[in-house]
This record gives C-alpha cells, sequence and structure tokens, in this order.
C-alpha cells in the first residue's frame, strides 16, 4: 500500500517528479523492513546478533560513503551508502526467513 501511495504522488506531482530516483531509493527500506524479520530477534532478545551486525553495516557504509561521495552530484549514491547502512543488515534474515 505504501509503495502505490508513493507511485500516486510521483505520477500526479510534478515538483517530486524530479526527485524520483532519490524518493524510490530512500523508500527502498520500506520493503527491507517489510521482508526482514528483525523483530523476531528482538522478541527473543538476542541483541547479541543485532547490535554487532549493525554495526558492521554501519561502518561498511561508512567506506564507500567518505570514498565515494565528494559533493552534491553524488547525492544518489549518497542515498544508496545511507540505505546499505541501515537495512544492510536485514538482507541475511532474509534468506533466513525463506
Amino acid at each position: 500500500m505504501a509503495y502505490l501511495g508513493l507511485a500516486a504522488c510521483l505520477l500526479f506531482s510534478s515538483k517530486l517528479r524530479e526527485y524520483g530516483p532519490l524518493i524510490w531509493t530512500l523508500s527502498s527500506g520500506i520493503i527491507f523492513t517489510t521482508l526482514g524479520c528483525e523483530w523476531l530477534y528482538a522478541i527473543h532478545g538476542e541483541y547479541g546478533y543485532l547490535a554487532p551486525r549493525n554495526i558492521c553495516f554501519q561502518i561498511l557504509s561508512l567506506i564507500p560513503l567518505l570514498t565515494y561521495v565528494k559533493d552534491e552530484s553524488d547525492l544518489l549514491l549518497y542515498a544508496w551508502t545511507t540505505v546499505a547502512g541501515q537495512r544492510g543488515g536485514q538482507l541475511d534474515q532474509l534468506s533466513a526467513a525463506a
């Protein structure tokens, strides 16, 4: 439902349409949150697994952020790096949930 509403907003708003790639990139976190099962680990209190994994992904995303993002023209790369750092840890949960 969230993606349908987002698509409708981008379709009918010319001001938002020019930011379409950036908006889609940042909203990709919605699907990672939906498909990930971080809540399951939190219920069982497995913070010893969650915290180091999230810290590792934050550090790993910091490397390309400091290496490749240099000015305003790298905004989309910055957005992808940010999403990868915030939601990258949920990728391993997708395979565990399947």
